[in-house]
């Protein structure tokens, strides 16, 4: 039966509480998924009391007879064009966090069980998601197998049952077991799960086999006092997991943006120029994103892997909290200056720490930050003591993180109606479509706007500064408006009634000029600035 069929059937939220991830043989997947030789039998290996002995073992290799447990040795003479490998624990937290990111586009509550297992709760999926859970997983499992990893789905009641259904469906080699199809069949299936899959342990394994328990149907079936009589503490929570009477809370992982690219070189570099080059592309393709977040950035790691198997890790603080492109960079080229590798680069990995703007406030004005009215008293108190000029105040900067983020925070709907890992490892989309910065030009420029239909349609300007920077014809003093984005409310000085104000803001796309920032109150208008 196609694993497609009936896939639109919707999900019962008493039988569907929980669902779970599972990555099977995850050492070895987060070292083989880049590997370029798809098909090769490949097999982790490590040492075990002074011999090096295979721990995992690929499903090309396993057609061979290779088997964990056997030495290294002996898989090679079974297989002289096996590929040996080694655990990696870079790959293996690159692999788990692929998975979170994914699993915090469906719900907020995700757990990291174990290595290679997600719990995940849906009691907080909307219900026209939760009605989409079927397909979405298929479409997941899909988009995982092209970036060649495998991943195996269970949906339960408890999260114990669907972390039965999730080896179940490992155990079939299909994507997913869960009750949408026909919930009858998927209890059957549950029932008739080998009770080795469940990690038992190897005496309690034993006995049961001896009495011809060799399912999960089986053994519920059992009263749980015989159970408790005979099997001790280790069978009892077996049939409180197995037969659904358990429940936990999870343990929430918490999402923490990452700010950080890594590289891998196609070849090694050794040239300082060039490799500054490279670690500012790769600075530059995650700006955005930090900008994004109304987040400021207080240091810039950078580590190094170098051709010789060895890494170098440096970071350097900013001398203020900033999200700008300028102080960033600087501590960029510091960084590769300061490294100076001592053979060539294989890859490189960029990483802009990142805090709250007013993080830094707070251990001088406290909760005031977020209390209008204590807040005023403060600044009034550091007045007094410091003097007006040399008291600071929040500026305009404040309203611009705020403004950026309303414009530039994703789109989860699409995300979830998307789910990729395109979407995760590229960087988060700006304003038009495209990575972007704003230039603000050094006074705002006045101008008059012409309206159709609630859009601007048409732009008049009589600044000879403005003709000279946006148009080849500097006698040119109007403009066709071919795009628009907006309006952003804008707000800022509330801390100041006096001075007080609102605005609308739009991103416009100017005929010969690219987009630029129109801001005003509904009379007056002004062009405060180019994207480029």
């Amino acid at each position: 039966m196609d694993h497609r069929e009936n896939a639109s059937v919707s999900l019962n939220r008493r039988t569907a509480r929980y669902a779970v991830w599972l990555v099977p043989q995850f050492s070895l997947q987060a070292v083989t998924r880049q590997q370029a030789a798809a098909g090769m039998p490949m097999v982790l290996a490590e040492d075990v009391r002074g011999k090096s002995t295979v721990v995992d073992a690929n499903r090309e290799a396993q057609e061979l007879s290779i088997r964990p447990g056997i030495p290294t040795v002996q898989a090679l003479a079974r297989c002289s064009y096996l590929q040996i490998l080694q655990a990696h624990a870079v790959a293996e937290a690159e692999l788990t966090q692929i998975l979170l990111e994914l699993a915090w586009t469906w719900v907020p509550r995700v757990e990291l069980t174990r290595d290679g297992v997600l719990t995940l709760d849906l009691s907080t999926l909307s219900d026209v998601f939760f009605e989409k859970l079927q397909p979405e997983c298929l479409r997941l499992w899909e988009a995982l197998q092209v970036k060649g990893i495998t991943c195996h789905m269970g949906i339960g009641r408890t999260p114990d049952l669907a972390q039965t259904a999730a080896l179940l469906a490992a155990h079939q080699a299909v994507p997913m077991c869960s009750p949408a199809v026909d919930p009858q069949h998927y209890q059957q299936q549950l029932q008739a799960a080998p009770l080795g899959l469940c990690g038992l342990s190897d005496a309690l394994h034993s006995d049961l086999q001896d009495w011809g328990i060799y399912t999960v149907g089986q053994y519920t079936a059992i009263a749980y006092q015989e159970i408790a009589e005979r099997l001790g503490e280790e069978g009892c929570r077996l049939w409180l997991q197995l037969s659904g009477r358990t429940d936990r809370p999870l343990k929430n992982e918490k999402e923490a943006p990452e700010f950080r690219c890594r590289r891998d070189l196609d070849y090694e570099v050794t040239d300082r120029e060039a490799l500054l080059h490279e670690v500012s592309r790769a600075a530059v393709q995650i700006l955005p994103k930090l900008q994004a977040s109304g987040k400021s950035c207080p240091e810039v790691k950078l580590l190094m892997g170098l051709a010789d198997g060895t890494a170098q890790w440096e970071e350097m603080p900013l001398a203020e909290s900033s999200a700008a492109e300028g102080p960033i960079m600087e501590a960029v080229e510091h960084l590769v200056n300061k490294l100076r590798p001592r053979c060539g680069v294989e890859w490189f990995e960029v990483e802009l720490s990142a805090i709250e703007p007013t993080s830094k406030q707070e251990v001088l004005l406290g909760d005031s930050v977020g209390n209008e009215f204590r807040f005023r008293e403060t600044i009034e108190r550091l007045k007094d003591l410091l003097g007006e000029k040399a008291c600071y105040l929040p500026s305009q900067a404040f309203a611009d993180y705020r403004s950026a983020f309303h414009r530039q925070q994703p789109d989860y709907q699409r995300v979830r109606q998307v789910i990729s890992l395109e979407s995760i490892e590229t960087s988060p989309e700006r304003v038009h479509g495209s990575s972007c910065l704003f230039r603000p030009f050094p006074m705002p420029v006045s101008a008059r706007v012409a309206w159709q239909q609630g859009q601007p349609r048409r732009l008049s300007c009589q600044s000879p500064f403005f003709a000279a920077r946006v148009a080849a014809d500097q006698e040119k003093k109007s403009w066709r408006v071919l795009d628009s984005r907006g309006p952003w409310k804008e707000s800022s000085h509330w801390w100041e009634p006096e001075q007080a104000r609102s605005s609308d803001e739009w991103d416009i796309l100017v005929d010969e000029a690219g987009w630029m920032r129109l801001s005003g109150d509904g009379e007056r208008w002004v062009i405060e600035g180019t994207y480029n």
